[in-house]
């Protein structure tokens, strides 16, 4: 694999996957325009988005080993392309089912995609490179999920609705399945289980059984509960408790995902001179804090704190997943599979445990899970670290 294949079938997976990261945050920036809509509840909400998380943990779980096997960028064109189907069908109809489906395509593409990119990057850069690619992975995603709730406030503000801003996304990641698609006549990847010309098994049962990778995996369940649920819900909660417009409240998610991504890309410069277990937990620590600022309602303070929170998130995912992914180079992508695959179980279950104490509660007391998920993660990850010195 020559450097410059390296750098443009990199780009264009990443690019890929900041198409994936708008079609999400868009669903979450137009949360109660999208209930509005379809005529439902908070709860029935958080249903339509656990079939999102549904079909990416399918899709993560099922395209990991296959991309080790037969190459992760056809599956990253095809996981795109799934993509465009969920968000060409969620802006043109206001049928619940079909509305399911579009969001579960979304989930579907997302979790092929997101999965296969980080695996592919992790599989062509090599040593302190790779920590900073797998934090720029992050970046990518991050703003993609900064510019989903940008695009979507413009489309509301200035055309009455977020049809625009799906097509939006839609034609990035036409662009992104294109650019992969020419990579893939180059013919340079060679699948990673690829060995003397013979694929080698997938030790599914090793894996699930290391210790090593299960701590990661529940670090992971948390950390996308911390995540989507903060993602998903801050909208609704700036609506709610501050009363601001459906277009404005909309930009408060991009505050967070704009946060996220300068985390991610500044830590991920900087993770060439830091542990990256103490810039972890300091990274967490900080989380908790700046949560308990935006949790201030006075709007310019929540504004604030929700970019810190998001900023000091931002290194914590890939961080995490690449010291999850390194130990089994061969197996990254079903490695990575599983990592995602329980990560996403944990971005089902809790935002959507959120929207049900919403209903029955308030958002303002519903959203309260998110800093118990943070501290958590917190001492989870300090106890894996600690057992694994130990060793």
């Amino acid at each position: 694999m020559t450097r410059r294949f390296k750098i443009i079938s990199s780009l264009s997976a990443l690019i890929c996957l900041y198409s994936y990261g708008a079609a999400l945050t868009s669903t979450h920036s137009c949360n109660s325009e999208i209930c509005n809509v379809f005529s439902i509840s908070k709860t029935q909400m958080s249903v339509m988005f656990m079939f999102l998380y549904l079909g990416f943990f399918f899709a993560s779980v099922l395209m990991g080993s296959v991309g080790d096997k037969k190459g992760k960028l056809p599956i990253i064109c095809l996981g795109t392309v799934v993509i465009i189907v969920g968000s060409l069908i969620l802006p043109w109809t206001k049928n619940l089912l079909l509305g399911m489906v579009a969001m579960a395509c979304i989930g579907l593409g997302g979790g092929a995609c997101e999965t296969c990119v980080t695996g592919y990057i992790g599989d062509t850069w090599k040593g302190k490179r790779r920590n900073t690619m797998m934090n720029f992975n992050q970046t990518a995603f991050g703003f993609g999920a900064f510019s989903g709730p940008v695009i979507s406030g413009f489309f509301m503000r200035y055309l009455g609705g977020y049809r625009g801003a799906f097509l939006t996304v839609a034609s990035v990641a036409l662009c992104g399945a294109i650019v992969v698609a020419l990579c893939l006549l180059r013919n340079q990847e060679k699948p990673s289980a690829l060995t003397e010309d013979k694929v080698q098994r997938t030790p599914w049962i090793m894996l699930l059984r290391d210790k090593w990778i299960l701590g990661i995996l529940l670090c992971l369940m948390l950390y996308m509960g911390v995540e989507s649920g903060f993602s998903e819900w801050v909208s609704v909660y700036y609506e709610d408790v501050f009363g601001m417009d459906g277009d404005v409240a909309t930009q408060s998610v991009g505050i967070f995902w704009l946060g996220l991504t300068l985390g991610s890309l500044v830590f991920g410069i900087l993770s060439k001179r830091l542990e990256r277990e103490k810039m972890v937990i300091a990274s967490v620590v900080a989380v908790i804090v700046c949560w308990i600022v935006w949790y201030v309602k006075i709007i310019p303070v929540a504004y604030v704190g929700s970019f810190w929170v998001g900023f000091f998130l931002g290194p914590v995912f890939g961080t995490i997943l690449g010291m999850g992914t390194e130990k089994f180079p061969r197996h990254s992508g079903a490695v990575t599979s599983i990592l995602f695959g329980g990560g996403y179980i944990g971005g089902a279950f809790f935002p959507a445990l959120i929207g049900i104490n919403a209903d029955r509660f308030g958002v303002v007391y519903g959203i309260c899970i998110v800093p118990i998920l943070v501290m958590a993660l917190l001492f989870i990850f300090s106890t894996l670290i600690r057992t694994e010195k130990e060793k």
